[in-house]
């Protein structure tokens, strides 16, 4: 354990309560999870801080089997007791580390995204108002041309009138005049009949 601790920095140890040697004493937080198995819990697994540091530390139950009361029984043993624990600590540095750069990275390509979207839809949306407005502009136009047409027509000395397929669909008020009608009257009617 202690050489894969210096290769990858992972500090793991086998612990108890009762123990013979100091370097196999358990930490606050190896004694506290230790407790607890005794009560009945079978795994423990926290972020603490060690050192200034942020560590994963998982630790799970070491249980007295038939086979270790050879050895361990005079410490009043029984079989199926918690005689202790293995635990692991994982620093966390630079798993965090990459999660950071991680969110930063994504952070960063949504920003871009909303940045283009909302930039797309508001160069649309102008287009689009431009576009209104020089349809409105046209509709007034094309409203104001039709009145002056409709002025000019109406006012007109000489009888005007449209015929399609023998039927007439506009006149005049001077055309309705010359032949007896109102200009109303003259819409729908044949135009062979005026003849």
């Amino acid at each position: 354990m202690e050489h894969y601790q210096s290769l990858h920095h992972v500090r793991g140890r086998i612990t108890g309560l009762k123990h013979f040697r100091d370097e196999t004493a358990p930490d606050e937080w190896e004694s506290r999870t230790l407790r607890s198995f005794e009560a009945g819990r079978e795994e423990a697994v926290e972020f603490t801080d060690m050192g200034g540091k942020t560590y994963l530390r998982v630790m799970r139950p070491l249980q007295t089997e038939e086979s270790c009361l050879k050895c361990h029984e005079v410490q009043g043993d029984h079989s199926g007791d918690v005689r202790g624990g293995i635990s692991i600590a994982v620093p966390m540095e630079q798993y965090l580390e990459y999660r950071r750069k991680e969110l930063t990275t994504h952070a960063r390509s949504f920003l871009v995204l909303w940045v283009l979207g909302f930039g797309s839809v508001g160069i649309a949306g102008w287009k689009l108002l431009r576009s209104v407005r020089a349809q409105d502009s046209a509709e007034l136009l094309l409203r104001e041309l039709q009145n002056n047409y409709r002025a000019l027509i109406d006012n007109s000395m000489t009888g005007i009138y449209i015929n399609q397929d023998n039927t007439i669909k506009f006149a005049n008020s001077k055309f309705a005049e010359i032949h007896g009608f109102s200009a109303g009257e003259m819409v729908g009617m044949d135009a062979l009949s005026l003849v």
